[in-house]
C-alpha cells in the first residue's frame, strides 16, 4: 500500500496539471475564434462605391482646387 500512495499521489498531480494546460488551450483556442469571427464580420461591412462619374468630377472640382457642390456627389443626382 506505501509503494502506491506514491505513485497515486504523482498521478493526481499529473492529470491536476494536465486538466489546466487543457483549460488554458481551449481559452485560447476560443479567443482565437472571437478574433476570426469578429475579422469575418468586419470583411462583411460594405462600403459606399463611388461611379466612375462621380470619381471624375471630384477629380475635376479637385484639380481646380474647389469642392464640388454636395449635389454633385449625391448618387441620386448622378444616376448610380
Amino acid at each position: 500500500l506505501r509503494a502506491l500512495l506514491p505513485k497515486l499521489k504523482d498521478r493526481i498531480l499529473f492529470n491536476e496539471k494536465r486538466d489546466i494546460l487543457i483549460k488554458e488551450w481551449s481559452n485560447g483556442a476560443n479567443e482565437q475564434l472571437e478574433s476570426r469571427n469578429a475579422l469575418n464580420e468586419c470583411n462583411k461591412q460594405t462600403v459606399d462605391i463611388c461611379s466612375e462619374s462621380q470619381i471624375t468630377t471630384a477629380t475635376q472640382y479637385f484639380l481646380a482646387g474647389a469642392l464640388p457642390p454636395s449635389d454633385v456627389m449625391d448618387n441620386e443626382t448622378i444616376g448610380t
